[in-house]
């Protein structure tokens, strides 16, 4: 879409000057790692999480010892190698590195390559990423560090080394410290009164769609015992979206459907541009289960025997429309039930996750936890493509999505925010605190 989008012109523009600097580094290449961040580079140059690459190529990674976290605005060491003495110990602050702040470094050496800085979670991620030496890159590993922990202060040249043997075990805690502990899926009453709903994906695959099933159910037959208990609590974490059919499902199933109705009555049809290609056609004829597929694969191949770029779903003329972030309804106003709601975030929330915060956080008194969100452009329904070496997969959208309410990279601000260490345990044991506090009654 992006050489027919008249609404971004920024996305054209990068595609030829991105291809231009890619093109001129090409020289520091000198095997497929590098090749790797060449790639990656360009893709990240669009600024849209709807466009990222996939690879298959093992590339050796090694840590200095210790995994690192965004803690309270500070890179602290959260976890570290237990037989090396050595080692700053767990809750130690890195002040600088190489001469320069941890800000100037992930600025000049992580965000080139890989996230996006104008997000919470892609600050995070940098922050940690910048202690991972992904060899062979285009990157060059940072070399020694200034730490400090109380009223101590030190500096000591890093001892890279290779991730452990349990690797699951490592990637799983490096999670954790960059992104944070998803959700779980289900309904789970820790409190009296208190319902605590796992959601940590709209996407429908094999895996996840019995999950999202279950859920389903069990949100219909304990909706009413919810909205009228004490409180909410809906857990996104880890959700970066996923079908974009799913969410008002969901909200419906939660809200009930007067919260499907307010959106509709604020005017947010969207209009979505097909973009009709021989290959876009026959990714959506993989999608043949699904009838409103079936209706688009019929409706490109018309739009492909007349020569036309895209066909048109939706309203036929379309007009952008912006800031429904700010036009949420004040999270203190009295909500429409009993139970208070709060929607916990860990600022992985984009595409369609964002599309049920849409009309989960136009319900008055319904309040954001925890992180501001991710942020998305009308970019969507993404496909892949192998690339020639068949190592590596290009994902990109092939949709164009008007009138959202939201403009591009539109965020929700959060009302309350969390800034500490993000295991699973205290970010729960924080979030119940605050719904309890506030929804105490004896007060």
């Amino acid at each position: 879409m992006i050489m027919l989008d008249e609404v971004n012109p920024s996305y054209r523009a990068w595609q030829a000057k991105g291809y231009k600097i890619a093109t001129e580094r090409a020289k520091e290449v000198d095997g497929p790692n590098s090749y790797l961040d060449l790639l990656s580079s360009y893709v990240v140059g669009f600024r849209d999480p709807h466009f990222f690459i996939n690879s298959r190529i093992d590339r050796p990674v090694e840590w200095p010892g210790f995994v690192v976290s965004l803690v309270n605005n500070k890179a602290v060491v959260i976890f570290g190698d237990e037989a090396d003495a050595s080692l700053p110990p767990v809750g130690s602050i890195i002040s600088a590195c190489d001469g320069e702040t941890i800000e100037t470094l992930v600025t000049k050496r992580v965000f080139p390559i890989i996230f996006d800085p104008r997000t919470v979670l892609g600050q995070r991620q940098a922050v940690s990423r910048l202690f991972l030496d992904f060899k062979g890159g285009l990157t060059p590993a940072v070399k020694a560090c200034d730490f400090q922990q109380g009223e101590s202060r030190w500096s000591r040249t890093l001892s890279w080394r290779s991730i452990p043997k349990s690797s699951e075990h490592f990637w799983s805690r490096t999670l954790v410290a960059s992104a944070g502990a998803p959700a779980q899926f289900g309904v789970t009453f820790p409190v009296e009164g208190v319902a605590w709903i796992g959601l940590p994906t709209f996407l429908l695959d094999p895996t996840t769609q019995p999950k999202l099933n279950a859920l389903f159910d069990q949100l219909t037959t304990t909706s009413e015992k919810m909205l009228n208990g004490r409180a909410i609590v809906i857990d996104l974490r880890g959700n970066s979206g996923g079908d974009l059919e799913v969410p008002a499902k969901f909200a419906e199933a939660i809200f009930g459907w007067r919260a499907i109705l307010r959106m509709v009555l604020s005017g947010y049809g969207t209009s979505t541009d097909w973009r009709a290609s021989p290959d876009n056609l026959a990714y959506v004829q993989t999608l043949w289960q699904n009838p409103r597929m079936r209706d688009i694969a019929k409706r490109m191949t018309l739009a492909l025997t007349r020569s036309e770029a895209f066909w048109r779903e939706g309203r036929q003329k379309t007009s952008e429309t912006y800031g429904l972030t700010k036009r949420r309804p004040l999270a203190s106003r009295r909500g429409p039930f009993p139970a208070r709601v709060y929607i916990l975030s860990d600022g992985t929330c984009i595409s369609a996750c964002l599309a049920f915060l849409d009309i989960a956080l136009q319900v008055p008194g319904t309040r954001l936890i925890g992180a501001d969100t991710g942020g998305d452009t009308g970019y969507t329904s993404v496909r892949s493509e192998t690339l020639p070496s068949g190592l590596t997969q290009f994902s990109f959208p092939v949709t164009y999505v008007h009138k959202r309410g939201r403009g591009p990279m539109e965020i929700y601000k959060v009302d309350v925010a969390y800034s500490g260490v993000r295991h699973d345990e205290f970010v729960r044991r924080w979030a119940l605190d605050l719904v309890l506090r506030e929804t105490d009654t004896t007060r």
